[in-house]
């Protein structure tokens, strides 16, 4: 990427060790914070600052060395609660860009009301992805991290499907990172009627691909593009 921006990441579940280690990887400064101490000691070796912090304490985001970081990336969707007032906060320290993680669509509006300025929605419904499906290609959806680093949406290709996610060999063909996939299930409502329902498998759980399956990856924007081709 070769960037000289600041990243702070907020949250190191799954999803933001993947956000924080592939930004490190492109070139660009990361900051990565969370509240749980073994988190942040899984990453402390391979980012440029790692801290301990609650985020969601005002006293302690004000001291935080947060003054010089360009984009923000709240990687706490699970935790409704955190991640909201993690965002305000963030949005009171005057971070230019915001990009907040989202697990439902009363959510993403909330976090957009208080500031966040891009939304990752990780289990997005399946109208809004079928729209992308019809007006783009295998790329289903995108959402840019800096201007040339997203996070995007892909059909798994047929030939992949019951095959090892390392057959797919995303790193070593393109250096994009799999972060994991949606799939669907059928569930019954409090009516009794079948109906679809969306689920995420991060990368580390995912045994194998099936069909149907979304996948989430991070990657510089031309390489995704040089993915999309060899779809």
């Amino acid at each position: 990427m070769g960037t000289n921006k600041v990243f702070a990441v907020f949250g190191l579940g799954t999803f933001g060790l993947t956000v924080a280690e592939t930004l490190t990887e492109k070139g660009a400064t990361v900051i990565a914070i969370d509240s749980d101490e073994n988190q942040v000691n899984l990453i402390k070796n391979k980012v440029d600052t790692a801290l301990v912090l609650d985020t969601t304490d005002e006293r302690a985001m004000e001291k935080a060395p947060l003054d010089e970081i360009d984009t923000a990336v709240i990687a706490l969707g699970e935790d409704l609660e955190t991640s909201i007032i993690t965002t305000a906060l963030i949005k009171k320290r005057g971070i230019p860009i915001i990009i907040a993680r989202a697990v439902t669509s009363i959510h993403e509006q909330v976090l957009r009301q208080i500031g966040a300025t891009e939304i990752v929605n990780l289990q997005r419904d399946g109208g809004e992805r079928l729209a992308q499906k019809l007006v783009a290609k295998e790329v289903l959806d995108t959402v840019p991290i800096s201007g040339d680093f997203s996070i995007s949406e892909i059909e798994i290709p047929k030939g992949f499907f019951q095959e090892k996610p390392e057959n797919m060999a995303l790193k070593e063909k393109f250096g994009i990172r799999l972060i994991g996939v949606k799939r669907q299930k059928l569930d019954l409502d409090g009516e009794g009627t079948p109906v679809k329902t969306e689920y995420l498998v991060f990368a580390e759980d995912l045994e194998t691909f099936q069909e149907g399956d979304i996948g989430i990856i991070l990657g510089e924007n031309s390489k995704i593009k040089e993915l999309e081709e060899t779809l």
